[in-house]
């Protein structure tokens, strides 16, 4: 039964359900043009996303992120068809754990903030002004939700006006219990390498979820034994793009940069990203080179290191 990860309109995170597979494609394979016989009522199709050592596996597909061991190894990109046999299995209502929230496309209790918000009468609220859009005041904002965030102090990020309606609508022990939980997902720790910051970010009035991963080499471990880089990677998917992964690698006077698509992008958008981030860095004066990798899997590591429960958990 594997577990499911929430989408906007499909099932609750940690949902079970009783999944078969009817068949398999290996990656880059085209589905077949003459296929004998049709799909199968309440079928649907998953692909391989990510992979960990214990032999999990997590599929993207119409339902969310599934995630279950196969009886042998899936590699990244393979198709899958699969068959709902049974209902779903909803869990147990509770306060959001620190996997769960990763889990999420977007933070659920602030969207429930913010319907209630637009139809509120209690003075004026800050909400939907603190959460970081895509203007010029982005990193500002964002820099600013990280810091209340490390803080673990709601009230900073939302400001005092935001109060009374967090009061009224009766979410503010659960908006403070689980901007707790994502603090737990910032602090540094021996068994977790990569810091995770989970960012709300509203973009033509569609609240989602941009994932930041932070690694500093503090023992000069890795990127080369330099101790005083930083490596980070960003997530986040764009409407009409589809899901990026942005990779950094910053060190004195250097940052290299790639930025990882599931699809192709327009050879002109390409260009622009490229004349961007040269003026950037010549501006500031550094060096570093741009790497675009297209239709290929993301960087994996970052996501199983980050979560609090092990490696076996992918976000």
């Amino acid at each position: 039964s594997p577990s499911i990860a929430a989408q906007r309109t499909g099932p609750p995170i940690g949902s079970r359900a009783p999944i078969r597979i009817l068949s398999a494609r290996p990656p880059g394979a085209a589905s077949p043009a003459n296929a004998s016989t049709p799909p199968q009522t309440g079928s649907f199709e998953g692909v391989v996303t990510s992979t960990a050592r214990n032999g999990q596996v997590t599929l993207r597909s119409p339902l969310g992120e599934l995630t279950f061991t196969p009886d042998r190894p899936m590699p990244l990109g393979a198709s899958l068809m699969l068959q709902l046999e049974g209902d779903i299995q909803f869990p147990n209502a509770g306060a959001a754990s620190p996997q769960s929230l990763a889990f999420a496309p977007y933070w659920t209790t602030l969207q429930s903030l913010l319907t209630i918000e637009k139809g509120s009468s209690v003075g004026q609220s800050t909400v939907s002004d603190a959460i970081p859009k895509p203007n010029t005041a982005l990193t500002a904002s964002a820099m600013f939700f990280m810091s209340a965030l490390r803080m673990g102090d709601l009230r900073q990020w939302l400001g005092p006006n935001a109060m009374p309606l967090l009061e009224q609508s009766g979410l503010l022990g659960q908006m403070a219990d689980e901007f707790a939980s994502m603090q737990l997902l910032t602090l540094d720790s021996n068994a977790n390498e990569w810091r995770l910051f989970l960012i709300p970010f509203l973009t033509d009035g569609l609240l989602q979820q941009l994932k930041l991963y932070i690694h500093d080499n503090k023992e000069g471990d890795d990127e080369n034994s330099d101790p005083s880089a930083q490596h980070f990677v960003i997530e986040v998917e764009f409407k009409q793009l589809g899901p990026f992964q942005f990779e950094g690698l910053t060190r004195p006077q250097q940052f290299d940069l790639i930025i990882r698509t599931e699809r192709n992008i327009p050879e002109s958008m390409r260009n622009g990203i490229q004349d961007v981030f040269t003026d950037t860095i010549t501006a500031l004066g550094l060096t570093g080179f741009l790497t675009f990798k297209m239709a290929e899997p993301f960087l994996s590591q970052p996501r199983q290191s980050a979560s609090p429960h092990g490696p076996e958990i992918l976000i």
